[in-house]
């Protein structure tokens, strides 16, 4: 099966130490692994700090220009896991939560992908609120199998 590594000039590379080998993605076939994407722009700053909504559409578009990298479209995806920087007691949770969910379903209009989150205390850097890595099966007329 054919390869390709998704890593777009305009995403953010991991350049440095133990980072400097992981890629943003995979296509094999007519499978795409979108590993997390969160809100950092080329050079590794964090984009939108503190602001649920803005992250979750600048993920959803790293995603969505992952997926166009390997020919496929955001009605591919299969399978979704968000991590959310949230704290479950604190009292903004529904509304953080739900901050996210209304930027998702705008990306998944219809029937959504099987889809899973997860409450964490922290991400990788101060400011990340959410994180989401995804699994696509590219259909016939977009590079699939057919």
């Amino acid at each position: 099966m054919d390869r390709q590594r998704l890593m777009p000039d305009w995403a953010y590379a991991w350049r440095t130490g133990a980072y400097s080998t992981m890629s943003h993605g995979w296509r094999v076939g007519p499978f795409v692994w979108i590993g997390g994407q969160v809100a950092l722009d080329g050079e590794a700053n964090v984009v939108h700090p503190g602001d649920m909504g803005a992250q979750t559409r600048y993920v959803y578009e790293a995603i969505k220009g992952l997926l166009a990298e390997a020919g496929g479209t955001m009605a591919d995806v299969v399978k979704i896991t968000t991590y959310l920087a949230l704290d479950p007691n604190d009292p903004e949770f529904d509304a953080k939560w739900e901050a996210m969910a209304e930027v998702r379903k705008e990306y998944f209009p219809g029937e959504g992908p099987g889809a899973t989150g997860i409450a964490v205390s922290a991400l990788r850097y101060p400011g990340l609120l959410v994180e989401v890595e995804a699994m696509a099966v590219l259909r016939e007329g977009d590079g699939g199998p057919g």
